[in-house]
């Protein structure tokens, strides 16, 4: 899969869902009910900052027609990046 970001630039991204199921938005909002202490982190491209521990890097690969590719900063998407930041 390719995701294209901007006019003429594009990047290669891979579906996780298979392997890291991420909650449905609603059920997530449920369980925030009644809490009264949020946090927030406001970063560009915070996936992009986090190395991948060398041992995990083949875990990361994403075969396409022509090339293996292998991650060695944070996918992003990749659903264990936000607790890792």
């Amino acid at each position: 899969m390719v995701q294209k970001k901007e006019v003429n630039v594009w990047r290669l991204c891979d579906d996780y869902r298979h392997l890291y199921n991420i909650p449905h938005l609603n059920d997530f909002l449920s369980r925030l009910s009644g809490r009264r202490i949020f946090s927030k982190v406001d970063a560009i491209r915070s996936n992009q900052q986090i190395p991948v521990v060398k041992e995990n890097v083949p875990k990361t690969a994403i075969t396409t027609a022509f090339v293996l590719f292998e991650c060695v900063r944070m996918p992003f998407r990749l659903n264990k990046s936000c607790g890792s930041y």
